[in-house]
């Protein structure tokens, strides 16, 4: 026989217990209905952040959109593989274009209508000083993709010309010297002088790996086993290097050419020579037309102001 005080005891722990489960029965409810008021306004604020995004007009749109739009129209566009920045292609289609391009931004920006919008008189320096440091960089890479021993003598003159003009620009921009920068304002012009061209000794091979390793990445990428992709990638690569299939390739590329007669090739390749000698004309004139119409530094609007109350004090 039990003894009834220790009943008691019993009883009274057992109700304790009870009395404890329906304390955390109800603060589960609790819970419940919190997570489903949470969950409510979750989706309605989603509804509603949906019936926002559908009323955005064109001009709601940020600026960086708008330009990525016309860096499109010129097939510039960020490389996934390459970190989002431009791939060497799309980095000579801008400098080529330079011009054209920072037109029609001007002419975005002056139209954009927003409160805190630079000046118009600061919107056509930037884009001036900007385009030109684009098209002084286009004619400096045009005379790096020279090939050793390959550069008249007037090339390494237009290179310093060039580089010290660039010079110039960048400290107009208050751009910092990163070490390539450094390297192409103080070591090329005299590797090109004494090299006669150095077109052989930059990064394309660099640049060519970057852009197979993303093609194959892209073949593997709907791989969900992280091994089978690493398997698969090793696969394609171990193929790419194989002799036969090389030697398969090539062969299959060269049959897939155009068979042009010796009369079409000759006009073909004096084409060439012609567009090419066209581009550096341009170059050339795009240079003198800088060098002719200097530009002045670029101060923001942070600096004019505090240049104003200094004067003032």
């Amino acid at each position: 026989m039990i003894p009834q005080n220790e009943k008691d005891e019993l009883h009274q722990q057992l109700q304790e217990i009870q009395q404890v489960l329906l304390d955390k029965k109800a603060e589960q409810k609790q819970r419940e209905a919190g997570v489903k008021a949470k969950r409510a306004n979750y989706l309605s604020a989603k509804t509603s952040f949906k019936e926002l995004r559908m009323k955005k007009t064109k001009g709601d749109r940020p600026v960086r959109a708008e330009v990525e739009d016309i860096l499109e129209k010129f097939e510039i566009s960020a490389a996934a593989y390459h970190g989002g920045d431009l791939n060497g292609v799309c980095a000579r289609r801008l400098m080529a274009n330079a011009k054209i391009i920072f037109e029609d931004i001007q002419a975005y920006l002056l139209r954009y209508e927003n409160d805190e919008k630079c000046s118009d008189d600061y919107i056509f320096h930037f884009c001036d000083l900007y385009s030109s440091i684009f098209a002084t960089l286009d004619a400096i890479t045009a005379k790096l993709q020279i090939k050793s021993g390959n550069a008249t003598a007037e090339e390494p003159e237009t290179l310093v010309r060039s580089v010290s003009l660039l010079k110039t620009l960048w400290d107009s921009a208050d751009l910092s010297y990163t070490p390539k920068v450094h390297s192409l304002l103080q070591h090329a012009p005299k590797q090109m002088q004494t090299f006669s061209g150095i077109g052989d000794l930059l990064e394309e091979d660099v640049e060519k790996m970057h852009q197979i390793a993303g093609n194959f990445e892209s073949r593997v990428s709907r791989l969900k086993s992280a091994t089978n992709r690493a398997f698969a990638q090793a696969k394609m690569e171990a193929v790419s290097h194989n002799n036969a299939v090389r030697q398969h390739l090539e062969q299959s590329q060269r049959n897939s050419k155009r068979k042009l007669d010796d009369k079409k090739s000759f006009n073909k390749k004096e084409n060439n020579k012609v567009q090419k000698t066209e581009r550096n004309q341009r170059r050339l004139d795009t240079l003198k037309g800088i060098e002719d119409n200097p530009i002045p530094k670029l101060i923001s609007a942070y600096e004019k102001l505090k240049g104003e109350k200094n004067i003032i004090q």
